[in-house]
């Protein structure tokens, strides 16, 4: 096995992927893991890390592209970490979910699955079925809430986005295409008060600066935005300009009510103390429903709150649910760690 060094360059061939998304190649029987890599790509990489028998490398330009590569649509996407399958075929990140299901029953759990990844013919091995992975709704603007870190730039202006990965540092963006498209102008809306009234940004640094994070949920049923400031204090300055910013700047923008809540902890939980109401709702209103099942239930939700980021799966996992338990009315059903109770009110 040849001994790469760090800063070398090295032709490879991705043959597999990691459950990170980490593409998996191999040279000279030496492993390399090179993110923004899909099964089936030959590349050209430079070595950035160097272990025993494996290392990591930056992709530096694709040689010949796999079939099942694609542009990904986002222009931040290799930069930001919150996507990692953008620039593969939407029918290829499903069967790579499913197998990430299979790796996790085969190598943890001891079980074969149908899907065939570590075949043995040892005795004594349940062999689970592993079905192919669901999809539901949107491939793009499916999530319904964000949490958009701030910070400042080199210039120390106010930024938001996301964290690049393994990293927080933040990759700006002026429109995230997993959630809705007026989360964008609401992020730039409050970066421009912020500039305007001389708020400050955290710096994680030195634990100093207001705003930390961006919160915003919308509902599917109203259409209505909750968002809740995430501050490093107690008192925002500018606040009856900070409603006229979102209020005016787009009057056809549904704020069903804007909240803050307090952590000024040197930490990465984003939430503090309980969220208090600037203006508006404290909660905000939204429906899953099952057409099959004939159920339709409202929830009233708050910005801690957990409800699923995507209702569209949502409501395909809680009609699995029912199929799987087949109720009839006469059991006591726990809903444990239920967060807003979305299961056992469908139950």
């Amino acid at each position: 096995m040849k001994k790469y060094q760090k800063n070398e360059q090295i032709t490879v061939l991705i043959t597999d992927m990691t459950k990170d998304g980490e593409g998996i190649g191999k040279a000279d029987g030496f492993t390399i893991f090179v993110k923004d890599t899909v099964p089936g790509d030959r590349i050209l990489a430079v070595i950035t890390k160097v272990k025993k028998t494996y290392g990591y490398a930056r992709l530096l330009t694709i040689l010949e592209p796999s079939a099942d590569r694609v542009d990904a649509p986002c222009p931040v996407a290799r930069q930001c970490g919150g996507c990692k399958l953008q620039m593969m075929r939407y029918e290829k990140q499903s069967d790579f979910k499913r197998r990430i299901v299979c790796d996790a029953l085969e190598r943890i759990g001891g079980f074969r699955t149908t899907l065939g990844l570590y075949e043995t013919d040892s005795s004594g091995k349940k062999v689970i079925p592993v079905d192919e992975t669901v999809s539901a709704g949107p491939k793009f603007r499916y999530r319904n809430k964000a949490v958009v870190p701030v910070g400042k730039d080199k210039e120390d202006n106010p930024v938001a986005g996301f964290y690049a990965g393994r990293t927080h540092v933040i990759i700006p963006f002026k429109d995230c295409l997993l959630g809705p498209k007026e989360y964008g102008k609401i992020i730039a809306d409050i970066l421009n008060w912020m500039k305007t009234e001389h708020v400050s940004a955290y710096d994680e640094s030195t634990g100093k600066g207001l705003i930390r994070h961006v919160f915003m949920r919308k509902s599917r049923e109203t259409e209505e935005i909750q968002i809740c400031l995430i501050i490093n204090g107690r008192i925002i300055p500018g606040i009856d300009s900070l409603r006229k910013v979102l209020e005016n700047n787009d009057p056809e923008r549904k704020i069903a009510g804007v909240l803050y809540s307090t952590n000024c902890r040197r930490t990465n939980v984003i939430f503090g103390e309980r969220p208090k109401l600037l203006w508006g709702k404290e909660y905000l209103t939204d429906s899953l429903r099952s057409d099959k099942y004939g159920i339709s239930v409202r929830y009233q939700i708050s910005p801690a709150s957990f409800y699923q980021v995507n209702p569209w799966i949502a409501e395909r996992m809680y009609e699995h649910v029912l199929e799987l338990t087949q109720l009839n009315g006469t059991e006591t059903v726990y809903d444990l760690y239920c967060g807003t109770g979305t299961i056992s009110l469908f139950l």
